[in-house]
């Protein structure tokens, strides 16, 4: 069972609580955060026979690095670079910031999406980015001089606990993360629109003067948002839609009982868990649960394994293998018409854990593009007391059928992607497609 501080601690390293003084570390302090973290991949980190980096010469071209590092700021974000460095969507470092408040992490006023290989804009807040021709769907295509997948990958992505591309591009390219940095740090975008580039310098520290009303107005989408774990809709041909937002909420499987009346009533169900970035996996399974009418096979999952004896025997390496308990139907009416299952590269973490259940109970088909591709249980570590942590995947998880996602993300049944038409018009074309699937299931009875 994944614990629901996954998500959380994952959330921190892009959203960053500030202080209003900087703490200042002394030499021995950086030393022994560097070395706390070193040592925790080095003794729990279960792809550690996977690295393709000699993590021990990483760790000794750090001493000096970290030690000619004043800003703690800086000092913290070196260690998040060398935890990002083993490609794990579940080890990575997490802090408090420290950084001064006039100074903190602030985004460009505009947010992105990325649509078929190229990064588009998406909301905009700026009234003076809409006077120089920036609008929903141009084109991004360099921060700062530099073309903006290698800034992604090269410069943001040192700093990002990815398994995968399609994970790195989904939080580097969504929302507001491609424009973070520190609010005095000015940023210089490169724009295309219609065969014009247009390269703009952006004070972070400028004014988002559009209201959610004029943005609506100018920009032509509706940019009111709801916020919810879970939420339950009936479409039309009486198709139900559960969208889960993550598995975070405590209240999750009460809130799932208070729907499921409604939801038995629907001739077909479709479950929207895109950008889901996970939780706790009981409360997916708790779902799962009311899906399947006979037990299904659970994940199977090791870890590494240390007896100082056998190392002194030169024993090689060892391993504890197992597998969680079998998935049982819960113990009330079970819902057994069609259902589809709808992800994305921002199904995380538990949310894929659901996802693969769902494909070995063979229950139906999911829908949409590869996921995240990363899952597991973390060791947490204490870098520095009362400043900076570190959590370091212990957990391998195969599916129930022994095939490998982490690393590589689940494969949907159907794959669809978003393109630019569908982006500017507001279609939902994976949605689409499942209920045009789900139709033609229902009439082919």
């Amino acid at each position: 069972m994944k614990s629901c501080f996954s998500m959380l601690f994952i959330s921190v390293l892009f959203i960053i609580p500030i202080k209003s003084q900087e703490r200042v570390l002394t030499d021995t302090e950086k030393i022994l955060g560097l070395s706390r973290l070193w040592e925790g991949v080095r003794s729990n980190f279960v792809y550690y026979d996977q690295l393709k980096l000699d993590w021990d010469s990483l760790y000794e071209i750090s001493i000096s690095k970290v030690l000619e590092i004043k800003e703690t700021y800086v000092y913290l974000k070196e260690l998040e670079s060398l935890a990002a460095s083993v490609k794990d969507g579940h080890t990575y470092v997490y802090h408090r910031g420290d950084i001064p408040r006039e100074d903190r992490i602030t985004p460009a006023p505009f947010t992105t999406q990325f649509v078929e290989g190229k990064v588009l804009v998406d909301k905009i807040w700026s009234s003076s980015l809409i006077d120089k021709g920036v609008k929903r769907g141009t084109e991004v295509v360099s921060i700062d001089g530099i073309d903006v997948v290698t800034y992604a990958e090269e410069v943001l992505g040192k700093y990002i606990p990815s398994s995968t591309p399609q994970w790195l591009y989904h939080n580097t390219f969504s929302n507001y993360e491609l424009t973070k940095g520190r609010r005095t740090i000015p940023i210089t975008v490169g724009f295309r629109e219609k065969n014009k580039n247009i390269t703009i310098s952006i004070d972070r520290n400028m004014i988002w003067d559009i209201q959610k009303k004029e943005r609506a107005k100018n920009n032509g989408k509706d940019i009111e948002e709801e916020y919810y774990s879970i939420k339950y809709e009936l479409l039309d041909n009486n198709i139900g839609l559960l969208t889960i937002k993550d598995f975070m909420s405590d209240s999750m499987n009460d809130d799932f009982d208070k729907i499921y009346e409604n939801l038995l009533t629907s001739d077909g169900l479709i479950i929207d868990i895109r950008n889901n970035g996970g939780g706790n996996s009981s409360r997916a399974d708790y779902i799962l649960r009311h899906l399947i009418d006979k037990p299904i096979e659970s994940s199977k999952w090791s870890s590494r394994m240390y007896i100082p004896t056998h190392a002194s025997w030169n024993y090689p390496a060892e391993w504890y293998s197992g597998t969680s308990k079998a998935l049982a139907p819960i113990d009330k009416e079970i819902y057994k018409k069609p259902v589809m299952i709808l992800i994305n590269a921002g199904t995380f973490s538990s949310a894929e854990d659901l996802s693969v259940r769902f494909k070995s109970a063979k229950r139906g088909l999911i829908v949409g593009s590869p996921t995240g591709g990363s899952t597991g249980n973390g060791v947490r570590i204490t870098l520095i007391e009362g400043l900076a942590w570190a959590n370091i995947c212990a957990r391998k998880d195969v599916a129930p059928d022994g095939t490998v996602f982490v690393g590589v993300g689940v494969l949907p049944d159907i794959e669809v992607h978003q393109t630019k038409n569908t982006f500017l018009s507001d279609r939902d074309i994976v949605l689409e497609k499942a209920v045009d699937q789900i139709k033609s299931n229902l009439s082919g009875k």
